[in-house]
């Protein structure tokens, strides 16, 4: 089950240092009642990306924390996206500390083998001139969620301990592309 209150605890941006566009989304995922729904579910993924982004270990270490057991009440989808925010701040929490190990870390939680060779990545930094065409006219929420589904992704992959066409090294330096991708984003690291 998902810990709300250490949840709320975790991305609640009063003591952060962050720019309007960061703490509105963290603000509006921590008005989220629950996590069965689409919506909810994506906002769960921005927050843990985020905060793996502009947040402390600590803090990171605290919504892993929240995060941490599979809910059973939430449907595969959104169960799947519980585990990617978790994923992601196990790894945010991890860079600066010891590590747990995949047994540790990975208790109750399942992935397909087709994840781990990174098939569910968007790759969305790689795009071609062509799909980079039309950027102008998306918010930026839309690269956002780009970003942040590859991030997901990738730490779920480290959170298994990587695969042979994709070792920790490979996961954690696409990983760190795609934070550096979103600090550059348009007021989200400075107004």
């Amino acid at each position: 089950m998902i810990d709300v209150r250490t949840f709320r605890a975790a991305v609640d941006p009063s003591s952060l240092r962050v720019t309007k566009p960061v703490s509105a989304e963290l603000q509006k995922t921590a008005k989220s009642r629950s996590f069965d729904n689409d919506s909810a579910g994506s906002g769960l993924i921005r927050a843990s990306v985020l905060l793996a982004v502009f947040g402390d270990a600590d803090r990171n270490a605290l919504l892993a924390e929240a995060l941490r057991t599979p809910d059973p009440s939430l449907s595969h989808t959104q169960r799947t996206r519980q585990r990617g925010a978790y994923a992601t701040a196990c790894l945010a929490s991890s860079r600066t500390g010891s590590t747990p190990s995949v047994e540790e870390r990975t208790r109750g939680w399942t992935v397909k083998p087709s994840l781990m060779e990174g098939l569910a990545l968007r790759h969305y930094l790689d795009r071609s001139a062509e799909e980079r065409q039309m950027d102008e006219f998306m918010p930026v929420s839309g690269h956002l969620d780009g970003y942040a589904s590859d991030m997901a992704v990738l730490s779920t992959m480290w959170l298994f301990g990587g695969s042979d066409g994709w070792p920790m090294s490979r996961v954690e330096a696409e990983w760190d592309r795609n934070a550096s991708a979103i600090r550059e984003l348009p007021g989200y690291l400075d107004e």
